[in-house]
């Protein structure tokens, strides 16, 4: 019903806008988002050094990857990437990693990704990459990107406005008050006589009356329907419940073999950290190990629990920050271990209502 209604009011308004002769305004296209990436060099340089990102607009529930490239001569010899995930700032990297060296006219081309995440919204700068290498002649050159900018909204924010459109002082100017296409006149003229507009004004307000009066009298009888229902608010899902789907997902996805090792851990080590930081109202998603042994230490957690726990973060830590895979019965060691944790940390009272009722209809009978 109120669609209908914002309807009739739309065309409504349209109709007597068009009778008035109101210009209808125009909305200017939003501006295309491109990614940023340092300027492309000529291939005749020895070596050339390139960053970029995906997106330079990004949400905080939203990632955004940064990948930097490495072009070289063969015969510059073996030339690495630096490691700058600790020159990154602001940004948290969930992931990351790096492709085979392949050869390209000439070119070892190489390449380094980091996937990146920031939980506050604002402008932030990716610093810029540098490498030093010798040149034939035995001198040093050096090789740098520029910075890139990425601009990270809130979800549900709408893009940031490049302003109202100004008056544009192009072409002569004109007198308001002068008639378009007429010739200069010597002398004084009269006005022009009143032109008709088809519906006599009292008309046109006595039906334009009415149906606004229609149009406010079922918008009325509308929200007080909607004011007379129920509003039933859910409660949101408990963290237990979360935690257990989610490991269960990602199971049955590493059964499929529908994610990676690497991939795997990562995001089983963030449905343990989130559960932990739900269930003991603490900071861990973004602490790191050593960080969460000592918060831990002073939690409401049972011992043996507290070990298993920081165990098997550890355990992700190094499959996620080194080159090692463990085998497919250790990674599902793992989901048991968090499971467990999960199971013996949530709420015991969950069966209590069941039982209360089995022992109710149990003295029914007798």
């Amino acid at each position: 019903m109120a669609r209908w209604t914002c309807l009739v009011l739309i065309v409504l308004l349209g109709w007597l806008q068009s009778v008035a002769g109101e210009d209808s305004s125009t909305t200017k296209p939003q501006s295309e988002t491109r990614s940023t990436s340092a300027p492309a060099t000529g291939k005749s340089l020895p070596l050339i050094l390139e960053s970029s990102v995906d997106r330079a607009q990004v949400t905080t529930k939203e990632s955004v990857t940064y990948t930097v490239t490495l072009k070289s001569r063969e015969d510059l010899g073996e030339i690495k990437l630096p490691d700058i995930g600790g020159t990154i700032q602001g940004f948290r990297i969930t992931q990351f990693g790096s492709e085979d060296p392949i050869q390209e006219d000439g070119y070892v081309i190489t390449k380094k990704w980091y996937k990146l995440r920031a939980d506050l919204s604002g402008s932030y700068v990716l610093p810029p990459v540098e490498i030093t290498y010798p040149k034939k002649d035995g001198s040093v050159e050096t090789a740098k990107t520029s910075e890139i900018f990425v601009e990270v909204l809130k979800p549900g924010a709408p893009p940031p406005k490049e302003g109202d459109p100004k008056d544009e002082p192009h072409g002569d100017s004109q007198d308001p008050n002068s008639k378009e296409g007429s010739e200069p006149s010597e002398g004084l003229r009269d006005i022009r006589p009143p032109v008709s507009l088809g519906i006599h004004p009292y008309w046109l307000v006595a039906i334009g009356g009415a149906l606004l009066a229609a149009v406010a009298t079922l918008l009325g009888w509308y929200f007080w329907r909607r004011r007379s229902q129920k509003i039933v608010i859910e409660p949101p899902r408990p963290a237990h419940e979360v935690a257990l789907a989610r490991l269960e997902q990602l199971k049955a996805r590493f059964h499929s073999h529908s994610i990676d090792l690497k991939a795997y851990h990562f995001e089983l080590s963030e449905v343990l950290r989130q559960y932990l930081e739900a269930h003991l109202n603490l900071p861990l998603t973004d602490r790191t190990t050593e960080e969460i042994t000592e918060m831990l230490s002073s939690a409401s957690l049972a011992p043996d629990l507290s070990s298993l726990s920081l165990e098997t973060l550890r355990k992700c830590d190094v499959v996620k920050f080194t080159d090692h895979l463990p085998s497919q019965e250790r990674a599902l060691a793992l989901n048991d271990d968090a499971h467990r944790i999960v199971q013996e940390t949530m709420p015991k009272n969950l069966l209590a209502p069941d039982a209360d009722d089995s022992e109710d209809q149990e003295e029914s009978v007798l």
